[in-house]
């Protein structure tokens, strides 16, 4: 087995070969490493170059390692050792898994190539996203128990965190006290968003309305990649966790950023509902799952964009509090 490039950090391919010893890959299959980047969990992703050409990724981290997000490896090493072969929806093939609380956590998996950008994500890509999301998520409705059992659980909500209100109200404050938002974010407004951070807690119920399933929890079209035929390759399951299904379509929405009708929203909840339906061989109650949709986003857009708002235009803000009152509207609050 070869070293990594000449920038790699040599404690990166150390884990690396670590992980693959564990995962019983022979040194004599291994041609090369290469260190990709950061990766969620807080090690640098790997790309194996195997001897027969072809290539995998390694996802490593040492037991013990508490920079970046230990629970998200751990989280994402069970999901592929325990549920993908389960799951109806495509995700990466996996060649290998080790959850050792001794030594390491790492999968070895498929070396998938990249989706389109967001520029060439069209109406049908979201819609099919939609239908996907509604097949993984019917497989484990309603088995929130069962879940729990085999080590999965769900995240605490925002309202959970007791700081995150105070955190959203001193955020707003900061984006109301720059100049070209003055005029936007006045005394008035504040202490609508004032009322309405109040309000976040109430909203849950109609995320609590529906089963709990298991979530990607990080549903974002980085994450989704395309094998040769095209179809999706539900990647990144470092968030996976049990939640309600259409927490997975609000974060797709929300992550796209500015809610300018880019992303079909309406359309993909219409079609998760109709697939859903079908995949469960019951309906689920459309009103439901816009209600949870909305009161997802409501709580997000409230208490966690402020934070991500600093460096926005006018036009960004301005589009984000008419996207708050919209959500205001459906959920009935003043």
């Amino acid at each position: 087995m070869s070293n990594a490039e000449p920038n790699s950090h040599s404690t990166s391919v150390d884990i690396a070969s670590q992980a693959l010893d564990v995962l019983g890959i022979q040194s004599a299959s291994v041609h090369r490493i290469d260190v990709i980047g950061e990766n969620p969990w807080g090690t640098g992703g790997f790309r194996v170059y195997l001897a027969d050409g072809s290539t995998r990724i390694l996802k490593a981290k040492r037991t013990g390692d508490s920079k970046g997000n230990p629970e998200g490896a751990r989280r994402e090493a069970l999901f592929y050792g325990m549920l993908a072969e389960r799951m109806p929806v495509r995700v990466p093939r996996v060649d290998a898994v080790c959850l050792d609380k001794k030594q390491i956590t790492a999968v070895l998996m498929e070396d998938c190539p990249a989706a389109p950008p967001l520029e060439g994500w069209t109406r049908d890509h979201f819609l099919r996203a939609a239908e996907d999301l509604a097949r993984f998520h019917a497989a484990l409705w309603n088995r929130g128990d069962e879940l729990r059992a085999l080590g999965f659980s769900g995240t605490p909500s925002f309202i959970e965190a007791e700081d995150m209100p105070q955190h959203a109200r001193l955020c707003w404050n900061h984006l109301a006290g720059k100049a070209h938002f003055k005029d936007i974010l006045t005394t008035e407004r504040l202490q609508i968003i004032d009322k309405r951070i109040d309000s976040v807690a109430a909203t849950q119920a109609h995320l609590e309305a529906l089963p709990e399933t298991l979530i990607h929890g990080d549903c974002h079209i980085g994450n989704v990649r395309q094998d040769g035929t095209g179809v999706f390759v539900w990647t990144d399951w470092q968030g996976v966790r049990i939640g309600r299904g259409p927490e997975d379509i609000a974060f797709m929405y929300l992550r796209v950023n500015h809610p300018d009708g880019r992303v079909p929203l309406d359309n993909m909840l219409i079609v998760y509902h109709q697939k859903l339906g079908k995949s469960l061989g019951q309906d689920v109650p459309m009103n439901r799952i816009r209600l949870a949709a909305a009161a997802y986003e409501w709580s997000v857009r409230l208490l966690q964009m402020p934070h991500y708002l600093d460096g926005a235009s006018t036009g960004h803000l301005q589009t984000e509090l008419r996207r708050i009152d919209s959500l205001a509207e459906a959920l009935g609050i003043r």
